[in-house]
């Protein structure tokens, strides 16, 4: 059955909450160049790593893909229940 990433935003911040992680919340039309990739509907989580200067990155595509990026990693995830219970463990393991 497919999901909505964007569905899952407030269960995955409640999650970083738990985590007791530092996060954002960062949309389409922002005036960052940072985020500038981002397209209407999506949104992307940055989680702030207090031990160095790389941050967590997850992208929530409306109607698309998880996305867990980390320096020079990232991993893609399909908008389906197993692939979102892949995803949200490989974030409880961050």
């Amino acid at each position: 059955m497919d999901i909505n990433p964007i569905d899952k935003k407030n269960e995955i911040c409640k999650l970083l909450d738990d985590l007791e992680a530092e996060y954002e919340i960062h949309t389409f039309g922002e005036m960052s160049e940072e985020y500038d990739y981002l397209e209407e509907g999506n949104i992307c989580i940055t989680v702030l790593n207090p031990t160095c200067q790389y941050k967590l990155y997850i992208d929530l595509e409306y109607y698309g893909e998880f996305t867990l990026s980390y320096y020079r990693w990232h991993s893609h995830y399909f908008p389906d229940e197993m692939d979102y219970e892949v995803f949200y463990n490989d974030l409880t393991a961050y």
